[in-house]
Formats: C-alpha cells, structure tokens, sequence
C-alpha cells in the first residue's frame, strides 16, 4: 500500500510540474508579478551507510537470531532533477537519484537469544536509485533578502528500488563452511531530509545567473535484502530470513541549479 501511494503521488507530481512548467510562459504573461522559474539541476556526492546492523535467521528453527556489524562504506551518489523556483523561498523538482554499488563487510555481533559462538560472516554488495519529490524553502529569499548566498531546509519524498548481490556466509563451524544465497531486488517508500546552502554565480550580459549548491541529506530508502534461495551446488536449505538491513544513508553533494 505505501508503494502505490508514493508512485501514484510521483506520477501526480510528475504531471504537475510538467504542466506548470510548459504553461508557465502564458502563464507569466497573464499575470504580472509572476516569478516562478524552470531549472534543471545536476548533482554530484558521496554517500555513507547509516544502517550499523543487519541481521538473518538461519534455517533451523532453534537458531538464534543473528545480527551483524555492518562495514562504513562510502560511495557516489548522483542525481539529475527538473524543478520550479517561485523565487519567493520555495522551490521543488523531482529527481531521479542513484548511489554506486557498495560492498558491505559484516561479521557477526550478537544474536537473540545470547549463544556461544562462533556464528556466521557475511559479504555481498548493494545498490540503490530512485525517484523523489523534494520541496526546498530559503528562509532569508523568503524574508525578501535578495542575497547571494541563501542557505535552505530540504524535504523529500519518493520510492526506491534497492538490490543486494549474490551474498555469501562463512562459518568454519558448520558443516558447509561457506554458502552463497541469490540476491534481490525490492522496492521501498523513501525519504530524505536535509539542509544545504546555494551560492548565486552571476554571468555577463542578459544571461541568468546560475547557482552553486552544497548541501547534506540524509535519505531513508527502506530495506535491501537477499534471496533465501541457495545456489545450486550446495544444501538445499533455507534461512528463515535472509540477510537483511534498513537503507539509509548520510549524502553530502554539490550541484549545479540552471534557470531554463
């Protein structure tokens, strides 16, 4: 249910920026005073996990729970948006966002209830993309300041579709030392909150200025999880719940923001 409510809300706001946007000429014209301005932005960052666990139940029914300490990775993040700026203090585009594949290291921690050990390793990698709908407010624009630098609070919402590898547990305890799983791809609700500063870059003659972001959000991209389907070759059995953990990650970024 809240994956049709986000994509029927993406595809509503898709529709009306698209609108708003191709009517805006006639609608400038029409109505002195109107501001609101197209863009496009371009953003290029850095992405680090903000999950510090994950976790499985292997395939016996007395298994404990296991969870893991997952590895600090930081990877690229992109992201390509098309929006309107009232220049008023408020703006939103829809973006469509990625982040670079990341390995993920996790090496057991503790698992419920509490049993000696030793317990599985696991490794595999994930990525992610998405589509969000982000409304942006500048206080000091809003406040009238027309300013060079206006800092900004950010809010997002939209979907994700998050994919782990092939993932890989190693136990030198057991009975099969080492067991790969298939991997899989989900699709979540998502969303961010962030805030940034924009930085105007004036240019000569008739030209509109552009401007220079940096900003931090922080996104929640919901789950990525594995198969509980082995490869063949191996035990047929299955874990109860593959190898799991929660998709947020710490992003900070600088884009390019280009009045059309």
């Amino acid at each position: 249910m809240q994956k049709t409510k986000a994509l029927c809300f993406l595809t509503a706001g898709l529709a009306v920026v698209t609108a708003i946007g191709a009517a805006s000429p006639l609608m400038a014209q029409n109505a002195p005073g109107a501001a609101f301005q197209p863009y496009v932005k371009f953003e290029l960052g850095s992405a680090t996990r903000a999950s510090d666990e994950g976790y499985w139940q292997p395939p016996g029914a007395a298994d404990p729970d296991i969870y893991f300490d997952l590895s600090d990775e930081t990877d690229g993040f992109f992201a390509a948006s098309y929006g309107l700026d009232w220049q008023n203090g408020f703006r939103g585009d829809l973006s469509v966002i990625g982040f670079a594949k990341a390995n993920v290291t996790a090496p057991w921690s503790r698992t419920v209830p509490v049993t000696a050990g030793p317990h599985a390793d696991i490794q595999t990698s994930v990525r992610s993309t998405g589509l969000m709908l982000t409304g942006y407010y500048s206080p000091l624009e809003h406040r009238g300041q027309d300013v060079a630098v206006q800092p900004f609070l950010s809010a997002g919402i939209g979907i994700a579709r998050n994919t782990m590898s092939d993932w890989t547990r190693t136990n030198a305890a057991a009975g099969t030392p080492v067991r790969t799983f298939n991997g899989d791809t989900s699709t979540d609700f998502a969303w961010s909150l962030g805030a940034g500063v924009a930085f105007e870059i004036a240019r000569g003659g008739d030209k509109r200025p552009v401007f220079v972001e940096t900003a931090y959000r922080y996104f929640d991209l919901g789950s990525v999880s594995g198969s509980a389907v082995p490869l063949p070759g191996g035990p047929a059995s299955q874990p109860r719940t593959p190898f799991r953990f929660d998709a947020r990650q710490h992003v900070f970024s600088v884009g390019l923001r280009i009045p059309m």
